[in-house]
């Protein structure tokens, strides 16, 4: 890559990751084909995490108008393919496992919902479920039905009660637990002002099916956000995944085979408020083999 700033080689990952080769500057990538759906105009967007070059944004777009992946522009940077295989145009993935994003949400929810889980729509790998738990009469449930209108992953639907109850009930109209299993492997069970990008999300489902002896698993959290008091909560650039005995019920991600489980089952069914939940899922998955 030869950019205003710098030159040097840029590594693309499967994970939707980046690293310079050499000056070790690292981030997330996306691939979009903005408008139209067909690999043309396709726009690359750098969101740079750490860098050594001096940069007026964290993100930086590029584009190909021929709709080749090897080549991308923009204002003085061009990003070539030297060797391995171009990035895959968006459409052109294989179909794999699929995983299911809950919330039980509420009136402030839209922001979230619209500009960091939806973000992205035609990068979505995982399909939404959203529970709005305030009055079906209120702007923000007409502003949040008309956004999923235009969704083709994303269903809501109107039920009062809290995240974890909302949760089985969705499950129980959805075909029960095995049902649910046999279309997912992995749902993330969080609440309504978590803030994760689309991209994000895929990269989290993704890092957990590269390591299937996660049984349960949390995204870290930023300096910014409210209530992480556990030193293994907060963002450690250094790591990709930590392992830890504690996952807190803000944000949890489950495999799905435990939905199924008859002793977790039981949990799942006597939650209320979400609190204690997150105390079981460490001993529940020390019960199996590897977990």
């Amino acid at each position: 890559a030869v950019h205003r700033d710098w030159c040097d080689h840029v590594l693309f990952y499967e994970d939707g990751t980046f690293a310079q080769g050499r000056l070790g500057g690292h981030g997330s990538w996306q691939l979009t084909s903005p408008g139209t759906g067909r690999a043309s105009n396709l726009e690359l967007e750098l969101r740079w995490q750490s860098y050594s070059h001096v940069a007026a944004s964290p993100v930086e777009v590029l584009s190909s108008s021929s709709g080749s992946t090897e080549t991308f522009t923009a204002e003085a940077v061009k990003l070539e393919l030297v060797s391995g295989e171009g990035l895959p145009c968006p459409g052109s993935e294989k179909q794999g496992p699929r995983a299911l994003l809950f919330s039980s949400v509420g009136s402030q929810c839209l922001p979230v919902v619209r500009e960091h889980w939806l973000a992205k729509p035609s990068m979505m790998q995982f399909d939404v479920a959203l529970m709005f738990y305030k009055e079906a009469s209120s702007h923000a449930y007409s502003d949040l039905s008309e956004l999923v209108s235009t969704q083709e992953c994303v269903e809501l639907s109107h039920s009062p009660g809290m995240k974890w109850p909302n949760f089985m009930k969705w499950m129980e109209a959805n075909g029960g637990a095995e049902a649910v299993a046999a279309r997912y492997d992995y749902v993330w069970v969080v609440d309504d002002d978590v803030r994760l990008d689309t991209a994000e999300i895929n990269r989290l489902f993704s890092i957990l099916r590269d390591h299937r002896e996660v049984e349960f698993a949390c995204p870290s959290f930023d300096a910014s956000s409210d209530g992480v008091w556990r030193y293994f909560d907060g963002h450690d650039p250094k790591y990709k995944l930590r392992y830890t005995d504690f996952i807190e019920c803000t944000a949890p991600v489950l495999k799905t085979t435990w939905l199924t489980d008859p002793g977790f089952a039981r949990c799942l069914q006597g939650v209320r408020t979400g609190c204690f939940i997150d105390f079981c899922f460490f001993p529940a998955a020390g019960r199996r083999r590897g977990g």
